[in-house]
């Protein structure tokens, strides 16, 4: 809840005396709220139970909906006495026995509305409320008890939504006088549709008004159970520990013996490691992806005798496969379903300008095995042709910037004075910071610099006298069980060798040492390959080659011609190689019109291109 008050000045004491007191009643207050705001559910806020008053009749509220009809006293049919205990036995059956309440306003006694307000005015909310319920509301501030809730933040705008509620403020202090006649502890003022709170919610009640939520008696066995647990702590880091000086003492030979076994088998580990990296990194390569005959195989298979392809074309694309295809069918439809049935592509679709009998494909292929087909086209998207047009309503909206950008100005410029029934965040929070967010910071940071000199006074000296033995004997401990589950494991790891050194991991790498060397061998096996396969091996060019860490990459661009039986055999026999061979940027392209008939037993030749990657070991 918003209200404004008037500060007295102090009295005249000395200056550093008066600055002093002034920090601490700034910093008290500013804690004092935020642990009221930030604890409030823990405290039992949200479970007060919410009393209405209209005319002589006080009504419950439940908190939670649908939990029966609401229950009344009559108080015009009760004395004082009578009237004092029908609400304590009223407040005991729902729980409460304290005597806290919320007093609840009907929607007619308050007006709860939404406003805008410049984002800027954001820190300085509650004085510009305060300076602008004039114009708000039909009321002034002095005349009323106010709070307000962010509902959004409009940062394209510049604009703050807020809910506003404004109550009366005779009619408030009435209601809330007669409820503490009755003796009831009043904790705040709400509005009645507003019972079920939100993350904020509103309280018409100023907050130096509101009634003490716990007795004296719990507030001492709070500071009591906090004073136990701080000596209880305090005893914890104080402990002596100069037993653990004879247990470091005694393991110490023993993590040195540890020590050296540990190394020994930590040797033939990274062997171990290395040897079966070498064997992984090819052996997951293969398995990561389909081969490229897959797909020429699964495009062979799924096109009708109605299409006919002029090229095709699969290459990598990322994690994916892209396969683009280019030449003419019947019914692009159909032939997009035909390739949906697919396992092996996904998703395709054409691209690009389609003609009669002409259309392009697309298919993409990821590393599970699955691929995403889509079109491909022959030229990039058209623009669009119309430029963005400025907007008719452009002068009325510079207007209205002009009008807020105005307003902020006034806000930052002219900070409005504290009136009486502002709000106490109006109030400048200390003399030397006026952003009320900024001062509570401060606050809070100020509140955890003490806590923490005072935790470390404390903690310091016990952690002196102790970290030698805790932090030995932690190391040390640590140190030999690691050792030994290291040791543990050699024998285990030497077999682990043995085996791995049986499967020869090296044998599907291309020869180490110079990137000639394996260029020369990798180009080697392709042409035997390729001429072995029935192809014509047109140009091999020269390897080129790439480090990668432990591991170098060689890559041959090949052209050759071949009918489509020959280049099976080669595409199989290139990706079953050993050493690994790796096929990619396949190009296929037919070198025959589309009406072309072969005689029968003849395959057409085709022009085909493609870059062949091997891998060896960098440093052998």
């Amino acid at each position: 809840m918003a209200t404004t008050d008037f500060q007295t000045p102090p009295r005249p004491t000395p200056a550093w005396l008066a600055r002093l007191g002034a920090y601490w009643r700034w910093w008290t207050g500013e804690l004092g709220k935020l642990a009221y705001e930030r604890f409030a559910a823990l405290r039992g806020a949200t479970d007060v139970p919410n009393l209405s008053i209209e005319g002589n009749e006080l009504i419950l509220v439940e908190p939670r909906a649908a939990v029966g009809p609401d229950t009344r006293i009559d108080l015009a049919a009760l004395d004082p006495v009578r009237a004092r205990a029908a609400l304590q036995a009223l407040l005991r059956r729902v729980g409460e026995m304290q005597s806290r309440v919320r007093l609840c306003l009907r929607p007619g006694e308050a007006l709860v509305r939404r406003v805008n307000m410049p984002i800027a005015t954001e820190e300085n909310l509650e004085q510009v409320l305060a300076f602008e319920m004039d114009r708000l509301t039909p009321f002034r501030a002095e005349d009323v008890y106010f709070d307000f809730r962010v509902v959004s933040r409009d940062g394209a705008t510049g604009q703050l939504a807020l809910q506003l509620a404004v109550a009366r403020r005779e009619l408030v202090d009435a209601r809330v006088e007669r409820l503490r006649a009755l003796g009831a502890n009043v904790q705040g003022v709400a509005v009645r549709d507003g019972i079920v709170p939100p993350a904020q919610p509103l309280d018409l009640l100023p907050s130096e008004q509101r009634g003490e939520r716990e007795s004296a008696r719990q507030r001492v066995v709070q500071r009591s159970l906090a004073g136990a647990v701080l000596i209880l702590f305090a005893l914890a880091l104080a402990i002596p520990l100069w037993q653990k000086r004879a247990t470091v003492i005694a393991v110490m030979p023993l993590v040195d013996r540890a020590q050296q076994e540990a190394q020994a088998t930590d040797r033939v580990a990274r062997q171990l490691e290395r040897e079966a990296d070498d064997y992984n990194f090819l052996l997951g390569k293969k398995q990561s992806t389909y081969p490229v005959l897959a797909y020429v195989e699964e495009i062979s298979r799924l096109l009708p005798d109605s299409t006919w392809l002029q090229q095709l074309v699969v290459k990598s694309n990322g994690k994916t496969r892209e396969v683009q295809m280019t030449g003419e069918t019947t019914s692009s439809s159909k032939l997009i379903e035909i390739l949906a049935q697919s396992k092996l592509l996904r998703n395709p679709a054409p691209r690009g300008t389609m003609t009669r009998l002409h259309a392009q494909f697309r298919a993409l292929h990821d590393r599970g095995g699955s691929a995403a087909a889509a079109a491909s086209g022959g030229g990039a998207g058209a623009r669009p042709a119309a430029a963005r047009q400025p907007s008719p309503g452009r002068p009325a909206e510079s207007a209205r910037r002009r009008r807020t950008r105005a307003r902020e100005a006034h806000a930052r410029a002219h900070d409005p004075p504290a009136r009486e029934g502002r709000g106490t965040g109006a109030q400048m929070s200390t003399p030397f910071i006026a952003d009320p967010r900024r001062s509570r910071s401060l606050a809070l940071g100020i509140l955890v610099a003490v806590v923490v000199a005072i935790a470390l006074a404390i903690a310091i000296p016990v952690w002196m006298l102790n970290r030698h033995y805790d932090v030995a004997l932690a190391e040390n401990l640590d140190k030999l069980d690691r050792y030994r589950r290291i040791a543990g494991t050699r024998a285990q790891v030497a077999r682990q060798l043995e085996a791995m050194a049986a499967r020869n991991p090296r044998q599907y790498f291309l020869r180490g040492g110079a990137p000639a060397l394996a260029g020369a061998e990798a180009q080697e096996a392709i042409r035997s390959l390729v001429e072995s396969g029935g192809g014509r091996l047109i140009t091999m060019g020269a390897p080129a080659s790439k480090d990668d860490g432990h591991y170098r990459q060689v890559s041959v661009n090949v052209q050759l011609t071949a009918n489509i039986f020959a280049l099976r055999k080669i595409l199989g026999a290139i990706e079953s190689n050993t050493p690994y061979l790796f096929v990619d940027n396949l190009s296929i392209r037919t070198q025959v019109a589309a009406n072309f008939k072969p005689p029968p037993g003849a395959e057409p030749e085709m022009f085909v291109q493609f870059d062949v990657l091997g891998y060896a070991l960098t440093g052998t």
